[in-house]
């Protein structure tokens, strides 16, 4: 019983946001559906308390204090309670994976990654050729000439990069670790990058090639024929398929298919905001907004939480991922190269606290630090080196 209770509040969590296909208007604005998320994570949380480490707690508990103690040091004017909860709860929240993850990891994934990533590519077809006039918000048809799909996730950016992760699972670890190049999951990897285009989201086009390139580059750590083999007839079969979608574009009536224009404009923007930001650091190194008012948005995870905590926050909030990876030594291949991909989207997303994408991202982090199989590890004398698919820190 528990353990279907626990896949329904999965299922809930991700897909809780469909809500706004209904009201759209409250997309932007305080509302219950916003609410949702911390009623599932609660419920959750009475679930697993019985399996909750007394250790853990407190170390969370003591971490969620430190964090509020410099966000009050981060500015110069008293906070209310409104303000500690619109800034901490958004950290705070995904990083409860830690207290969580015991009895997450005994779900089903494999099977939750595929429903949810059905409906997540038919909702967002669905959406782009017959709702876009609902998510107004995001419509830029009338000026512009072009939607941005969000699927059942909440914006755009944070839609690009779940369809992102969701291709990277299909196609690195589904397909090239486990070998199941099957139709099924070849289309589906074609249809992710369709819905990654739907979004208009740059971040996550580029980190399509760039997954691949970083696989590569850390694959050769450790080469082997059956690895060329399968990956070779992945990224082949991935050419057919993408090549057989062509016609379907081609008859179809081409006003149903706007993407936003590819330029440097956004690119250009987010520099600017790292200009202003450095500006900043001249006049104030550890707060740079202490004397500014608070809620400013900055299209970069870092210098979003060197804002709002300080320098001194910003390391120590890097470090309560990172540590955990450190103490285990050992990342699995698949693994690294994710996390790595998520810090890289970072740069030009606030990753930490987009729903899913942070509550994935911690999830991945202590998957990593917890769950691996026992291998023989060789006589090294470098510090960083993949062996039998594994990196060592």
């Amino acid at each position: 019983m528990k353990a279907k209770l626990v896949n329904i509040l999965i299922y809930a969590f991700f897909l809780h946001n469909i809500l706004f296909f209904i009201s759209p208007d409250l997309m932007y604005e305080e509302s219950w559906i916003k609410l949702l998320k911390y009623f599932i994570l609660a419920s959750f949380f009475i679930l697993e308390i019985g399996s909750i480490k007394m250790s853990r707690l407190i170390t969370y508990v003591f971490m969620v204090c430190v964090f509020s103690l410099l966000y009050v040091f981060s500015c110069s004017y008293s906070l209310t309670f409104k303000d500690f909860a619109v800034k901490i709860l958004p950290y705070a929240a995904p990083a409860s994976i830690f207290l969580l993850f015991d009895g997450l990891r005994k779900c089903n994934w494999e099977k939750l990654i595929r429903v949810i990533t059905y409906l997540s590519i038919i909702t967002c077809f669905i959406e782009y050729f017959f709702f876009k006039h609902l998510i107004w918000y995001f419509n830029f048809m009338s000026t512009e000439g072009f939607y941005r799909a969000v699927s059942i996730f909440f914006n755009p950016n944070n839609a690009g990069v779940m369809f992102f992760l969701m291709f990277y699972y299909y196609c690195f670890v589904k397909m090239i670790k486990h070998g199941d190049i099957s139709f099924e999951n070849s289309l589906i990897c074609i249809l992710l990058m369709v819905c990654i285009i739907f979004t208009s989201s740059k971040t996550p086009l580029v980190l399509v090639p760039l997954s691949m390139i970083l696989f590569i580059c850390f694959k050769n750590f450790k080469l082997s024929r059956r690895w060329v083999s399968v990956f070779q007839r992945t990224i082949i079969t991935l050419c057919v398929l993408a090549v057989l979608t062509i016609p379907i574009f081609l008859i179809s009536d081409k006003s149903l298919f706007f993407i936003r224009e590819i330029t440097i404009e956004t690119g250009t923007q987010r520099f600017d905001q790292i200009i202003v930001f450095f500006d900043k650091l001249s006049k104030n190194f550890l707060f740079p907004n202490y004397n500014l008012p608070r809620g400013e948005i900055v299209d970069n995870t870092y210098i979003q939480l060197w804002i709002d905590f300080g320098f001194l926050g910003m390391l120590l909030f890097l470090a309560c991922f990172l540590m955990p990876l450190i103490k285990k030594r050992r990342i699995c291949l698949y693994g690294f190269t994710a996390i790595l991909l998520l810090l890289i989207s970072g740069l030009t997303l606030n990753v930490f606290y987009l729903l899913p994408t942070a509550y994935v991202f911690w999830y991945i982090i202590f998957q990593e630090s917890y769950i691996h199989k026992p291998i023989k590890i060789h006589h090294r004398t470098d510090d960083f080196k993949i062996q039998e698919g594994i990196y060592h820190l």
